[in-house]
Order: C-alpha cells, then structure tokens, then sequence
C-alpha cells in the first residue's frame, strides 16, 4: 500500500534559515521526495521536526489529503501510484505543486522565483546551472528555455528528420513554454522547485543585474521603433506591414537551417586542423537580428555553404571577454564579399575543441 505524507528533513535547512516541507511519497519499496510550495521556520517545528503552526498543518494537510486522491484513489478508481511508473509520478506530483503555486501566485502577483532543490548524480544539466542561478525572474523564462542561463548553453534537443527533438534543454517536456514553465520545470522527473517569492526577498545585487538588462532591451525597441516607418534613412525604412514581412522571412530562414544546414552542414578548413566546424540552431539565431542588413543576412544565410566555399581564411582573434565566455578560445575570421561589400565569417573556437559557425559581419561600403 502507498504512503504519502508530509515531512520536513532536519538537514535541509536553506541558507535564509527556512525548511521545505517535502512530501514523502513511498510505493514499493521505492521513497520519493517531493519539494511543496510551503516554508516554515524552526519556531515552527517541535523536536521530531514537525509542524506545530497550526494554520500552516491546515495548508498543508489540505495539500496532502488532494494528492493522496489523486495519487492513490480517485472516484473509487485506482490513482497514479497504481496505473503509472514511478516516473511518471514524481513528474504528476511535481506539476500539482507548480499548479497549485501558479494559482496562490494568481492572487500574490510575483514576478521573482526561486529555483531550488539538490543536485545529484543525475541531474540534467538545465537544472544544474538553473538551482546555481538561483532566483529568476519572469521575464528571463523564454531565455533559459532557449538553454542560456547567466551565460552558459545548455544542449539542446534538437529537431531533425531523425529525430522528433524538442528544440529545448535535454530532460525538457515537449510544449514547455514560458506560460508553464512553473508547472513543467526541469521536466520528467525534475524534483526541484520553482516557487514565487517577493522582490524583497531576492538579493539586491541581482533585482540590478536585471534592471540594467531590461533598461538595455528597452532601449533595443525604442531604437527598433525608431526604424520603423522612418523613411528618411533608408537603413530604417520598414513599415509595420514590412516588419511583419521580415520577421515571417526569418521564420522560413531559420526553417531552412533546421533542414538543411544544422546537423548537416560542416564546414571544412585547413585552418581548423583537420575539424569541422559546426552549425547550430543558437548560431543561426544570433544572426537572425532585426535591423541594417537584416534582409541580406537572411539572404546569405540560405547560401552560406556556397558563401563559405569562396570565402579566405584571414585570423584568429583572441577572445576578447573571457569573463562573459570563458569556454570561448577565440575567433577564426574568414572574408568574402556579398553584392559588392565586404563580409567576415567568425567561427568561435570553443576549449574543449569544437568549433562553432558563430557570426556574419558585413561591411556594407558607402554610396
């Protein structure tokens, strides 16, 4: 027979002096711990380690006993503990706490999470780097899912005609999206939690950091809006309906790279001493940038294997900003010309050996 209960773990004591109330789910012979969205402190706690509050027993209580029917027994018909793996168990448990948060979060407002939980052996690498960031906030969701967290990339499960990948972190449901991120999380059996907390509680240094990002980013679309329907300069001649028009060009673009260049494409040179280089869907999209030259690039992107071919090695460039990417050796720059101006093709060279097509510079020569 299942059990499962609520508990709170004496040497999980947070660094802020808070204990997770954890469920402990035990089912043939195998024991789970699930993390809930509730916190107590050790006024809160009797010697056992168990809640004395009682406001907080009630909460939690309530919590447990609609698992338990979930799980166990549901309408006289057997729960998930019975007709599903193990698993799958964790991950339903795991999403009922990221639902049941999304809903108090409904009424609170928040906009901060932390991301918390141990890692072990098996931690997939999303969730690694994720617990080491710590807090995030709501409007970093759609950049961790494309892998970036504070810098480093995270493997993607790319799709191909081989495979049905996700185009998200390894371990990542398929249809994580921003809007359910909460309840997904590090996807199939991902115990960690992620639950919202006041901007008062997250460091301040890091409420800046993200400050200065956001101040950054809406000055990217004021300059954007700037272009927009501003005919005086031809570098910025795109009306909305033009705009529209691009960005469904850039859709198409990156389409064609998922078939034809990424995973297919390697570009060959004696300058990388016998290795090929790389094409990622990350590398396409950091090309994939509205502004002067947007529509050239896209064009020079469907030929860049052709491109490439009559290109010259010319350097290598140091790597400018070890700090921001200390996996990044430096830079093997190639040039070419595309309707009459010059281009250099940057390939960055990574520590561990690989080398990755990285960005299209072009230098567009005045009238």
């Amino acid at each position: 027979m299942a059990t499962i209960k609520a508990v709170v773990i004496k040497h999980h004591k947070k660094e802020d002096g808070t204990f997770n109330v954890k469920v402990k789910v035990r089912h043939k012979n195998e024991v789970a711990y699930i993390a809930t969205p509730f916190f107590v402190v050790k006024s809160e706690l009797n010697r056992k380690y168990e809640i004395t509050d009682a406001i907080i027993q009630t909460e939690v209580s309530n919590y447990v006993n609609i698992l338990r029917k979930a799980l166990i027994e549901l309408d006289g018909k057997p729960g998930s503990l019975s007709r599903y793996a193990s698993t799958y168990v964790v991950t339903s448990i795991s999403q009922f706490s990221g639902q049941y948060l999304s809903a108090i979060n409904a009424d609170m407002g928040f906009k901060w999470y932390g991301y918390r939980g141990s890692n072990k052996t098996t931690t997939r690498e999303f969730c690694e780097h994720m617990v080491k960031k710590g807090y995030i906030h709501e409007s970093e969701f759609a950049t961790v899912l494309s892998g970036n967290i504070d810098g480093h990339q995270c493997r993607i499960y790319e799709k191909t005609p081989e495979n049905k990948g996700t185009g998200l972190p390894y371990g990542l449901m398929a249809g994580t999206t921003p809007e359910n991120f909460v309840v997904n999380r590090g996807g199939w059996n991902c115990n960690h939690s992620l639950y919202p907390i006041p901007d008062a509680a997250v460091p301040k240094e890091i409420r800046k950091k993200l400050e200065k990002s956001v101040i950054f980013a809406k000055n990217s679309e004021k300059n954007m809006a700037d272009k927009v329907g501003n005919t005086e300069n031809p570098a910025f001649r795109y009306t909305p309906e033009e705009l529209a028009l691009i960005k469904q060009k850039a859709r198409s673009t990156l389409d064609f790279g998922r078939e034809e260049i990424i995973g297919k494409y390697e570009f060959k040179h004696e300058a990388f001493d016998g290795r090929l280089a790389k094409f990622t869907r990350n590398s396409f999209l950091e090309n994939l940038r509205y502004g002067e030259a947007f529509e050239d690039k896209i064009e020079m992107l469907k030929n860049i294997d052709n491109l490439l071919e009559n290109a010259t090695y010319d350097r290598f460039d140091d790597n400018a900003r070890p700090k921001q990417k200390p996996d990044v050796s430096g830079y093997y720059v190639f040039s070419g010309v595309f309707k009459n101006n010059d281009v250099e093709y940057m390939f960055e060279k990574r520590k561990d050996g690989t080398i990755i097509f990285h960005f299209i510079k072009l230098h567009k020569k005045s009238d």
